[in-house]
């Protein structure tokens, strides 16, 4: 089988964390998760702590991913109308 290696950028919310469990059983995978907290899944996989809202970090912390294969993007963000409920 082809090497395989996940991005999954927003990894502690429904779809990611769902996505991370399902890869790591899956097998066959190297993953790296990009998001502010560390997700709460067991397994083995490479965690990059980031604000995915700063582009300047993003650079500096996943410029230097060169062997990535597949980018999945499961980051949300909140507008100030949803947090406040409108």
């Amino acid at each position: 089988m082809a090497h395989r290696k996940a991005l999954i950028a927003g990894a502690t919310g429904l779809v990611g964390r769902n996505l991370l469990r399902h890869l790591l059983e899956t097998g066959g995978w190297d993953i790296v998760t990009a998001s502010r907290r560390t997700p709460d899944v067991a397994g083995e996989y490479a965690h990059i702590p980031i604000d995915l809202m700063c582009a300047a970090e993003c650079r500096e912390k996943l410029g230097r991913l060169r062997d990535v294969t597949h980018v999945f993007l499961a980051a949300a963000t909140l507008g100030a109308k949803a947090v406040l409920g409108f």
